[in-house]
């Protein structure tokens, strides 16, 4: 059985976890330091009820209503499975309940599938950075949703 797990108070025994499902996923990823201290984020993860082998995270950030959606991974063996889905899910209760109004990410213009996933949530594309990532370099989109309550 997969579970969501809520981490609000960041564990830091999943930063090396964390940090090889983000290499699994992306061809830049973030260094493992990043994941070693996220204290002030709010993150998910998703392992199998036990939180000794996690497959999949997203982190959160937010200043008073406004959210923003910095990481998401799921590890390429537990994709297809709804897992990014609930994890959308877990972050938009905990956005109905802190009263954020408005998430907000940026998502690499090539991933189609991202970009499915989060329109079906009610994401829409706002702006563009370009050039925004790298290895290939390519032009981000700014998307976001109203949080409905």
């Amino acid at each position: 059985m997969i579970e969501i797990i809520s981490c609000n108070r960041y564990n830091p025994s999943y930063a090396e976890q964390m940090y090889e499902i983000e290499r699994a996923c992306f061809s830049d990823p973030w260094s493992r330091s990043a994941f070693e201290n996220l204290n002030g984020f709010v993150v998910y993860v998703a392992d199998r009820g036990d939180s000794a082998h996690i497959f999949a995270y997203i982190i959160l950030t937010h200043v008073l209503d406004e959210g923003q959606i910095i990481n998401i991974a799921v590890h390429p063996d537990y994709r297809r499975m709804g897992i990014a889905n609930a994890l959308i899910e877990k972050v938009l209760e905990y956005s109905r309940v802190n009263g954020i109004k408005l998430l907000m990410l940026e998502v690499r213009e090539s991933n189609a599938a991202a970009i499915k996933l989060y329109e079906k949530f009610g994401f829409r594309e706002v702006g563009r950075r370009k050039r925004y990532y790298k290895n290939p370099i390519e032009d981000a989109l700014l998307m976001d949703m109203e949080v409905k309550c």
